[in-house]
Formats: C-alpha cells, sequence, structure tokens
C-alpha cells in the first residue's frame, strides 16, 4: 500500500512543494491540503497515513502565518490532529532553526529548510 500524506499548506505557509517532492521521491502519495478544507470538513486527516506541517513562511513570519497554522492545528483541528498522534500515525514538521536556537524561518524571508533540520514531532494528548 502507498501510504498518502496530507502536505498541510495555507495562511503564507510555503515549501510545500518541496515538502511534497521529498515525499513523492520516497514512494508516497502526496496531497497539498489547506487547513481549511480539514476545518471545513471537506477532507479528514483519518484519510492520510502521514501529516507534513511545511516549517517555511513567507516574508519570515512577520505576518504571522506561522501561529496562524498553529493556531489552527490547536483549535480548528485539535480532535483530528489529536485522533491522528493517538492512532500512532507520523507527524513530520520541517522547521530552520537559527543561530540562536529560535524555531522558525530567517527574518530574510522564506526558507525552507528541507535537507538542513528536519524532525517528527508528537503532539501531547
Amino acid at each position: 500500500m502507498t501510504p498518502r500524506v496530507a502536505v498541510l499548506s495555507g495562511f503564507g505557509i510555503n515549501c510545500e512543494t518541496e515538502t511534497m517532492a521529498v515525499f513523492e521521491m520516497s514512494g508516497a502519495h502526496a496531497d497539498r491540503v489547506h487547513v481549511n478544507r480539514l476545518v471545513n470538513g471537506d477532507l479528514n486527516l483519518s484519510d492520510y497515513q502521514i501529516m507534513a506541517i511545511p516549517g517555511g513562511f513567507s516574508f519570515g513570519d512577520h505576518l504571522g502565518s506561522g501561529r496562524l497554522m498553529g493556531n489552527r492545528l490547536r483549535f480548528g483541528l485539535r480532535d483530528q490532529v489529536r485522533g491522528f498522534v493517538r492512532e500512532g500515525r507520523p507527524l513530520s514538521s520541517t522547521q530552520r532553526v537559527h543561530a540562536y536556537g529560535q524555531r522558525g524561518s530567517s527574518a530574510s524571508g522564506s526558507q525552507c529548510g528541507m535537507g538542513r533540520e528536519s524532525s517528527s514531532q508528537t503532539i501531547p494528548t
């Protein structure tokens, strides 16, 4: 069975194309999924075996796209994300780490960070 990957997008998040390419090269089927489609019920995380959250933010996240995505996951998709994690499905997040130890993208603009820092993370249930 070919695993299906939900690569989340929306609100100034970028790097979803690169993230999809990595999963496709690994033999998975990757779909770009706007978080509003999950919140509105058009799609459901239970249809996917892997969830990927790209960590690149347009404009260095000065406009808050990362915070907005986090709030959508936390408040709009809490039950779906918790169920996903409880079932033991992988959650992947790509983030660029600054020299100062802060997570997010650099102030110089969008940074995908693919191939530099990539980590699997879990969300407490």
